[in-house]
């Protein structure tokens, strides 16, 4: 006959023992600890540089979104090159490709330059960048 145990005894054993051995393994909780330290270390940034990027990402969306709408573009890939002078003024230039409709007939060609947007126009300022900024993206 198996011996009969006593709700005290089943409670005792369905415990988790979560104290530390009295002799070694405190280096899983260094371990442990490490890792919590830098994994708080690496979150956040700056507020100055996700304002730029939004900022930068902003221009982006405007320049694509002023391209779609001359209603004769496609394939339109932007990205963000940052603050650029531009005729003297510091301005927010995207450098864009895409594909634009020649003339009323639907023949296509591709087009590549930097951008700014104005007013929701896509302005081309592909001739008042600097030299040093490369505008074409090898579409």
């Amino acid at each position: 006959m198996a011996p009969v145990r006593t709700t005290e005894q089943t409670r005792r054993d369905s415990r988790i023992d979560l104290r530390m051995p009295e002799h070694g393994s405190r280096w899983l909780l260094a371990a442990i600890v490490a890792v919590l330290a830098l994994a708080a270390a690496g979150c956040g940034g700056s507020d100055t540089e996700n304002a730029g990027s939004d900022d930068q990402a902003a221009a982006v969306r405007e320049v694509e979104d002023a391209l779609y709408g001359l209603g004769t573009t496609q394939l339109i890939d932007c990205v963000g090159l940052g603050i650029v002078p531009v005729a003297g003024v510091d301005r927010a230039v995207v450098r864009c490709s895409f594909e634009e409709e020649k003339s009323g007939d639907g023949s296509m060609r591709s087009r590549a330059g930097c951008f700014v947007a104005e007013d929701g126009r896509a302005i081309d300022v592909t001739r008042d960048v600097p030299e040093v900024v490369d505008c074409v993206t090898g579409r």
